[in-house]
């Protein structure tokens, strides 16, 4: 008995099928991932904010002896990119885009009074 070969539209028919599922399941795993994200942002971010400023404290799993980190896996280590020099690199690293904000608005301030100086009235 000879196998039937399929048409080349009958396997590019079975290809785009099979190509749709998978695009369905990828596309119902990331929907799962942002409502995941949605749901536990405020959480996600304290877990992630601790981490950082608290790089050395892990929390101990009472079930096992294993030491879990304080921050979602999902969402990495916020440590390995802040680095492991202590709180106060970490607290500025959180603090420059404040502080280059209000460099810029003293900076524009400055610049005014220099350039368009308010004309006294006597």
């Amino acid at each position: 008995m000879k196998a039937v070969q399929k048409t080349p539209l009958e396997q590019l028919r079975e290809r785009k099928l099979s190509i749709k599922r998978e695009t369905d399941i990828q596309t119902h795993k990331i929907n799962d991932e942002l409502k995941y994200l949605h749901e536990n942002a405020g959480r996600l971010i304290i877990a992630s904010a601790a981490s950082a400023l608290l790089p050395g404290k892990t929390k101990r799993n009472p079930s096992s002896n294993q030491q879990t980190s304080i921050a979602n896996p999902a969402i990495g280590d916020v440590t390995n990119v802040l680095g492991n020099s202590g709180l106060f690199s970490a607290a500025f690293k959180m603090a420059q885009p404040f502080l280059l904000t209000w460099g810029i608005k003293g900076a524009k301030k400055l610049i005014s009074k220099i350039f368009f100086k308010q004309k006294v009235k006597k």
